[in-house]
């Protein structure tokens, strides 16, 4: 029975490997707000973002900076293979091209509707960086910080030199009236197949793709009877899909 699974086995890996499917998901933002240095203690939920030092009629009123949380739950159980931030600028810059920052925000208990510059989260680490310069989308690589455990991401978007007069960009928000066309999104590219549920103990690694050097181990554990053929040839249906864990 063995020498008749096992030549099952050879045919089957030496039949053509399987691509896993790529799929896409936008995930719009739950919270979206700048914050005013100038007007410290006001809220901005429901206008268009600011990002940089916005000037109104020559008269310089202070550093603009923008928060956006995301709620990354549709996310659970998949195998992410990249994440951009996509942004429509509604107008600016205004002197010339400068960079935009984007941050990691630890905390998520902050509230669009209550954000001011005064209670504004802090940020940290860098995720990436970005030159505005043209009235086209931009867009930022989000993929190194969507594993939230708490399936909740938060990020800050700020000038590198925010403490330049007249210097400023400005970005639709999620409650523009025209629709989610103009809307701040994260474009996910995913497979299904990744995450916690783990769908064979073959992929030793957790890294969402059997190796074949991992299917070679595991071949060698069912020769020694250590797991069903029933396990094995799912692993290798895996291994030739492209997924794992």
């Amino acid at each position: 029975m063995k020498k008749l699974l096992l030549i099952l086995i050879m045919t089957s890996l030496m039949m053509p490997m399987m691509m896993a499917a790529t799929q896409t998901m936008k995930i719009y933002p739950s919270n979206d707000a700048y914050v005013d240095d100038y007007f410290s203690s006001s809220t901005f939920n429901g206008e268009d973002f600011r990002v940089g030092h916005f000037d109104y009629l020559g008269s310089p009123k202070g550093r603009h900076r923008t928060f956006l949380k995301f709620n990354l739950s549709d996310l659970e159980g998949k195998q992410i293979n990249s994440a951009f931030l996509s942004m429509d600028p509604a107008g600016g810059p205004i002197d010339r091209s400068f960079n935009i920052v984007l941050y990691y925000v630890s905390n998520d208990f902050w509230n669009e509707n209550t954000l001011t510059w005064n209670n504004q989260p802090s940020y940290s680490m860098l995720v990436d960086t970005r030159l505005i310069s043209t009235g086209d989308r931009i867009s930022f690589d989000v993929s190194s910080v969507m594993q939230e455990s708490d399936k909740i991401l938060s990020l800050a978007m700020i000038s590198q030199e925010e403490a330049i007069d007249n210097l400023y960009a400005v970005f639709f928000s999620s409650e523009y009236a025209s629709g989610e066309t103009y809307f701040p999104y994260f474009n996910v590219i995913y497979e299904e197949g990744g995450g916690s549920n783990c769908q064979t103990t073959a992929d030793t690694s957790g890294d969402g793709n059997i190796s074949s050097i991992e299917l070679l181990s595991y071949i060698t554990r069912w020769r020694n009877s250590e797991i069903s053929a029933i396990d094995l040839l799912n692993a290798i249906t895996l291994w030739r899909a492209g997924v794992g864990c």
